[in-house]
């Protein structure tokens, strides 16, 4: 069976989807409105469902706002076990360039995450900031999208 949405087809085998900063914090941090989407999400990595990756940039922003909530080993040993779940996408020399040429996402931090995304093959990047990637050709979508998608009620 597949799921359609104006732009997104999908079939029934594991997908692959890029985890912006911000979605990565609502599921850490249990954000209002956020979390069970991600929460399921999550479940879906730990069952081998979807496959899931990120960047070490990624990682750097989560850890700068879990190191003002908590100590410095609590917010390592909470990247450590998240590292267990997702892929940390190598960011290979050429992505710079790519992400510098990249005309239709304005901030260049966006554009290399999102080119990161593309050598990832993710079906889906995941961010809250749908605003930001307006003229992006793949498709992203925010959480609950993914949740509604994937949930079959879209």
């Amino acid at each position: 069976m597949n799921v359609k949405t104006s732009k997104i087809t999908l079939n029934e085998n594991m997908h692959k989807v890029w985890l912006d900063t911000n979605v990565l914090l609502d599921y850490l941090l249990r954000r209002t409105g956020f979390e069970t989407p991600m929460i399921e999400l999550i479940r879906k990595i730990e069952r081998n469902e979807i496959k899931a990756f990120a960047s070490i940039i990624n990682l750097i922003h989560t850890h700068y706002q879990l190191r003002k909530l908590t100590t410095e080993p609590a917010a390592r040993a909470i990247l450590q076990n998240l590292t267990k779940l997702i892929h940390i996408q190598d960011i290979p020399p050429d992505i710079t360039s790519r992400a510098l040429s990249n005309s239709t996402i304005a901030d260049f931090e966006d554009a290399v995450q999102y080119e990161l995304a593309l050598l990832s093959e993710a079906d889906f990047f995941l961010t809250r900031n749908l605003m930001d990637f307006v003229s992006a050709t793949g498709p992203v979508v925010c959480s609950v999208e993914h949740y509604l998608i994937f949930s079959q009620k879209l």
